[in-house]
């Protein structure tokens, strides 16, 4: 369980505030006051607690939230400009999220809610990762048809999805493992639905797969995200083997 001072740091830090900003809005406060709570070197009170979760509009219980999660290393799917601090902010409300997914979960009893059946496989090639989609489907159940619901065999099978609203716009997609064994992707709420299927299909890929030596780790989990949606036997089927171009209407 998280001490109130880390909690305090996890929502300044997802609001994108610094010590000095949350003093004012939670005034009277200084910014070393912050920083003391946040090193539990002190205890806000009640009082100052209740001021502190109005400025960083959480619940006051959040504070004493009894499930508490870490992020592994996580997988941005991000354009370059994505800067230090936008990351810091997403991490901080993803784990938040997360938290609140699990405290949920929680009180439909312990093992209600079991992570998937999601162990990485080293691939090297577009054919590796081919057979590592097949693979994964077929342990799913999910036959050879195109997926109708992402978000719904995704969170059907353990995964936590979570659509962020008012993230960066230059933030696409990414995903971890919270608590090392709850897997986690996310994507902006305002994405176009389509682009927000192919980055949660693309995140998976990214947990689906070993990429850490791969020579273009992108590339493989694209290919992992349109295998996974539209397996091959069901591309062949609808389109052929010798097709040159696909028209408009048919996409």
């Amino acid at each position: 369980m998280h001490t109130i001072g880390e909690r305090l740091k996890q929502a300044r830090l997802a609001a994108g505030m610094s010590q000095r900003r949350l003093a004012e809005l939670a005034a009277p406060l200084t910014a070393m006051a912050i920083s003391n709570y946040e090193n539990d070197r002190f205890t806000p009170g009640s009082e100052v607690l209740l001021r502190l979760a109005k400025a960083l509009n959480v619940r006051f219980e959040y504070f004493f939230r009894p499930v508490s999660v870490v992020l592994s290393p996580p997988q941005y799917r991000k354009h370059s400009r994505l800067g230090a601090k936008a990351q810091t902010s997403l991490e901080s409300r993803i784990a938040d999220a997360v938290e609140r997914y699990l405290t949920v979960e929680g009180v439909f009893g312990e093992g209600r809610f079991k992570p998937p059946a999601l162990k990485p496989v080293h691939v090297e090639s577009f054919a590796e990762v081919e057979e590592a989609s097949e693979k994964l489907r077929a342990a799913w159940s999910l036959g050879q048809d195109p997926i109708d619901d992402l978000c719904e065999v995704l969170e059907d099978r353990g995964v936590k999805v979570l659509l962020l609203d008012g993230a960066d716009d230059k933030f696409d997609g990414f995903s971890c493992w919270a608590n090392e064994t709850v897997p986690v992707v996310a994507t902006g709420m305002g994405k176009p639905g389509d682009r927000q299927r192919f980055t949660l299909a693309h995140e998976l890929g990214h947990l689906a797969l070993d990429l850490e030596d791969a020579e273009d780790p992108e590339r493989l989990a694209h290919r992992f995200a349109g295998a996974f949606l539209v397996p091959r036997e069901a591309a062949l089927r609808e389109f052929g083997t010798r097709r040159g171009h696909l028209s408009i209407p048919e996409l």
